[in-house]
């Protein structure tokens, strides 16, 4: 698939994982998501 998905840390060592297909970002961190839209909208 044209998965373009990156996994990085943040400055606290969350993991979070960008959904550039999309232009959404999901952030993991401490076992909870937190889904961001284009706009910097938190969706979840």
């Amino acid at each position: 698939m044209g998965d373009t998905t990156t996994f990085a840390y943040d400055s606290l060592g969350n993991q979070f994982r960008r959904q550039d297909a999309r232009g959404y970002q999901t952030y993991y961190a401490g076992g909870k998501i937190k889904e961001i839209d284009a706009l910097g909208k938190q969706q979840s």
